[in-house]
Parts: C-alpha cells; structure tokens; sequence
C-alpha cells in the first residue's frame, strides 16, 4: 500500500471490527520496516511511528501491540524509538495550538495513528460541514513533518437494515471525506472473517479488496484467556484452525455469560455449554476482543469473572 505524504487516510469500520487491530498492524510493519502488513498487502513506507491513543489506558493498546508483535516475530524491545504510544492524550485536535502540537510531536515521524477521531474531538458535531477544520490541522502538520496520519473513524449505521460501502459508509458530513486521501472500509462476514476494500483513492495506492481474520498463535495466557500472540492473516489462512470461534460456539459462551454474570472463567463456562475447552476459549477470546464480553479480576484479585458488556461491573 502506498502511504503518500498529504492528506490523512482514514480507516473506517463499526465498533468491534477489528480496526484498531489494522491500524496497530500497520504501524508494527512501518516501525520495524517490514515488507507487508495485514497477511501480505505491501506497504512502501518505514520509519518511527506514533500511535496516539484516546480511547484505551496505556495497557490495552500495549497488550494489543505485544500480541501483535509476537505473532509475526517481531521483538519490541529492538524497535526501541521507533515505535511509540500516547495513551489518553491531554491534546485534542479541537484543542488550541493543536497544529503545533501535533508537528511537534510528529517531527522526524513517518506514520501517526489517530484512535479515533470522534474521541480526538469531543464536543465536535460530526454532520457540520466545519469539522474538516480539524483535519485540516493534520494536513498542515504533514506539510511541516512528512508525517503520513492515518485516522480511525466509525461507519455509518445501516439504513433501512442495509449497510453503506465505500466513502458513503464513513459517518457523519462528506466534508470528513473530502479532507482525506483514501478511505478504506472495514467490516465483518461472518465466521471470524472480516472484509477490507478501498473506498476514496487519491494519492494512496488502492488496496484491492481482501478478506482477513485473526489468528491466535502460541500459548494462552492463564489470567486473561488470551492468546499470548495473534497475527492478521488472509482468510483462507488457517494456521492448524487458527483458534477462531465458531459461530454456534459463540453463540452458546455468549448467552452462557449474558446469563451468568462473573461466571469464573473458562473452565465454568465449557461445564454449562458442555462443549471442549479450545472452541470455549477461542469463542471466549472472540467475545473480548469485539467488547461483547469483558474480565474483571476474582475476589482478592485471583483469578478471573466473566461479564457480557451489557451487565460488567464499573471498575473503581
């Protein structure tokens, strides 16, 4: 994928589509100037990367970068500058100054990760017009840097029970369009798989349509369920099963949790839907990592509770 330097590219998706995952894949390949990204599509950039967080505490994004990281065997240590995290940003793109903010913190960047751009300007009204003004700072930062931004945006909610593609699918006013190179949209298919198409092209290479999946690799990690590694790989990429979920397991560990509230962990879960560990724990993992379902620690801070997002106790 060419990443020309002008105006941003945005990455567009519902919540739970695996968009940040993209974004995180992508700027894995240019900090450690990898040859590809998202299970083979060719990126043509490399350098430090920064990857401004305002959604996410510093330790989700960094256990997402971590699981990442090992699944295509890269050692984050030796990327040492050339990767870098800003969670919860105290500057917004609304904020005053926020051009030179953001040139200086991108001088010497080649790619920026915005994550999203609905929380990067509270208060803003995404259907006026006058929101490109704050993309417009972006434009002016990459015209002092050389700094490719890529920005993560929400999809449009379907009409009518049918969704929109292409740059009528990015939410809120066409302005938003207008003020970006490339739109790329992002969605889910059914069965774990998720499809990636171009719409908007300007400067930016097209990338042809193609159809990924995560996959879970190594070990699970006993406190959280997860896979300590997962890479993006196409979607007729199995890789022994891949650890996906399939759609009747996560339908059963779903309405098992929904209907359980902190039921503990994994093992409870596959005694009541009475099916085997792998495809409880894939199915488990799934869940998470679309936000349907959420951990919180035991009693004593042992273990591990289960809670549908719709019933998960608030943290203190």
């Amino acid at each position: 994928m060419g990443m020309a330097r002008g105006r941003p590219i945005m990455l567009v998706g519902y919540a739970g589509s695996i968009k940040s995952w993209l974004a995180q894949d992508m700027a894995l390949s240019v900090a450690a100037g990898l040859p590809t990204m998202w299970g083979g599509v060719p990126v043509e950039l490399s350098g430090p990367v920064r990857f401004f967080d305002y959604e996410n505490i510093g330790e989700t994004s960094a256990r997402r970068l971590q699981r990442l990281a090992a699944g295509r065997g890269i050692d984050l240590e030796s990327l040492g500058t050339n990767i870098g995290r800003v969670a919860l940003p105290d500057v917004y793109l609304t904020s005053p100054g926020a051009e030179d903010e953001f040139a200086a913190a991108c001088e010497g960047v080649s790619l920026a990760v915005i994550d999203s751009l609905r929380a990067a300007c509270p208060g803003v009204e995404e259907n006026d017009s006058r929101v490109r003004e704050h993309l417009d700072r972006l434009n002016r930062a990459t015209q002092r840097t050389g700094t490719v931004f890529v920005l993560i945006h929400h999809e449009r909610k379907p009409q009518d029970g049918k969704g929109a593609r292409g740059v009528y699918g990015v939410r809120g006013s066409s302005a938003l369009v207008d003020a970006v190179d490339c739109t790329i949209g992002v969605g889910p298919v059914g069965g774990g798989v998720y499809r990636i198409e171009a719409g908007k092209v300007s400067t930016s290479r097209e990338v042809s349509p193609l159809r990924v999946r995560l996959l879970d690799e190594g070990d699970v990690d006993p406190m959280s369920g997860l896979s300590r590694a997962v890479r993006i790989a196409t979607a007729d990429d199995q890789a022994d099963g891949g650890g996906q979920s399939s759609p009747k397991a996560t339908d059963a560990v779903r309405d098992c949790i929904r209907a359980q509230p902190g039921i503990a962990g994994a093992e409870a879960v596959r005694a009541a839907v009475r099916l085997a560990m792998k495809p409880v724990r894939d199915a488990i993992d799934h869940l998470i990592e679309t936000g349907e379902v959420v951990g919180r620690a035991g009693e004593s801070g042992r273990g591990r509770r289960l809670y549908h997002k719709d019933h998960a106790p608030i943290p203190d």
